[in-house]
């Protein structure tokens, strides 16, 4: 897909607005591929990712969320959806210390 739209780009096989029409699916695919790995638990780390400097409890991530919905609702690149838990899908090992609460974890 992404070869496809380099090749008509660069050979002038397409107008300005087709340029960012296939911008545009381009975009959308690589969101599709991100939001399918995972859901299906395949998302990689990126190239160039550094190792994580700690690891955030339940409340702590839940803040952080809350805090990027806000800004990204304020903007208007959000809807009430974003950040809304799936299931116990922040707790990747229940029964941790501060998971106690969370529906479903194990205790």
């Amino acid at each position: 897909m992404e070869l496809l739209g380099q090749t008509l780009t660069k050979q002038a096989l397409v107008s300005d607005v087709g340029q960012e029409v296939v911008g545009l699916i381009l975009g959308y695919a690589r969101t599709w591929r991100l939001l399918l790995d995972y859901d299906e638990g395949e998302l990689g780390i990126p190239a160039g990712a550094r190792p994580a400097r700690g690891v955030l409890n339940f409340e702590e991530a839940r803040r952080a969320l809350d805090a990027l919905a806000g800004e990204l609702r304020e903007r208007g690149e959000a809807s009430e959806l974003f950040a809304r838990d799936r299931g116990d899908g922040l707790c990747v090992h229940p029964g941790q210390p501060g998971t106690e609460h969370v529906r479903g974890a194990a205790l």
